[in-house]
């Protein structure tokens, strides 16, 4: 794995990708510091684990249902790479980066 890699593919529903864009341009527009610009193709989101938290924080548009499924997905996605790497440094990255999705509180 490399830093600057679109590590994660999480699938997006049709309205979360209509949501979605306006959530990656402005985490691009506010983060300053990101491994890679993100990417919807195919309705999956491409995105590096280590920005998916920065990307969430700035996730204002999605709705209740489509902000919870999301990060149902992400954890699963990241749990799935997590699974398949044998350095445990990368595994404990993907560890900690679920552990994060997970325990974000949902939009108010």
């Amino acid at each position: 794995m490399k830093w600057n890699d679109l590590d994660l593919e999480i699938p997006l529903s049709d309205s979360q990708v209509g949501s979605i864009r306006p959530t990656i341009e402005k985490f691009l527009r506010e983060s300053r510091h990101h491994f890679c610009e993100p990417k919807i193709e195919n309705s999956f989101l491409r995105i590096n684990s280590s920005d998916l938290i920065n990307l969430l924080d700035r996730a204002e548009c999605l709705n209740e249902f489509d902000y919870f499924r999301f990060r149902s997905l992400a954890v699963k996605a990241i749990s799935k790479i997590g699974r398949r790497k044998r350095d445990p440094l990368i595994v404990q990255h993907y560890r900690r980066c679920e552990e994060i999705v997970r325990n974000l509180k949902s939009q108010e």
